[in-house]
């Protein structure tokens, strides 16, 4: 609240001039921000005029209409920018690095995918006398003669197993790729 000495008359634009121009300071308290507000030299300024302005659109002033207003003080450019620019780089490095953990993730899952794919085509060139069914287990061996596809598991050969070397348990996809489930199949233990 500003206190006006009661000797001085109001200022007018007429007898503004004819002042000394002395800055009367605001006791006023710094900001969240710490920044104080400039002092206003209430000399210069027209009483009558704000009091007509604030009265009929106080929402168009330049200062707090009421006691009851929020504090209006200038802003503070390069605080504003500053502030500004912290938070748009926390965002966008936040933005950025999600999407570098989503092209991690897709680099991964690409990987399995090019495996699973050069399984599929080293199983495909092994013998079947059968077609395989979707979902379904099977067993791969490898003997002298080459390498086949089988519906029987490696403990329930018994004898007949015996010149087998079991590669691997595996299933086939919907996609018509192979899924190993147990073994371990590359080029070489494939030959």
């Amino acid at each position: 609240m500003v206190k006006r000495l009661k000797s001085s008359p109001r200022a007018t634009p007429a007898n503004s001039k004819k002042k000394s121009g002395a800055i009367k300071k605001l006791n006023t308290p710094k900001n969240e921000e710490g920044y104080t507000p400039s002092p206003v030299d209430l000399d210069l300024v027209d009483f009558d005029k704000l009091s007509r302005s604030s009265v009929s659109n106080p929402g168009l002033v330049e200062f707090a209409a009421s006691l009851g207003s929020a504090n209006i003080a200038p802003l503070e450019e390069a605080h504003v920018r500053g502030t500004s620019m912290v938070a748009m780089s926390q965002q966008v490095s936040q933005q950025m690095n999600q999407i570098l953990d989503q092209i991690k993730l897709l680099a991964g899952q690409y990987e399995k995918l090019q495996e699973r794919q050069k399984v599929s085509m080293l199983i495909y060139t092994s013998k079947m006398t059968f077609v395989p069914v979707i979902n379904q287990i099977y067993y791969l061996y490898r003997r002298d003669s080459g390498r086949f596809l089988s519906l029987i598991a490696p403990d329930e050969w018994g004898q007949s197993g015996k010149g087998l070397t079991f590669v691997a348990k595996i299933r086939l996809l919907a996609d018509h790729t192979w899924d190993i489930l147990e073994g371990h199949i590359d080029n070489k233990n494939w030959d």
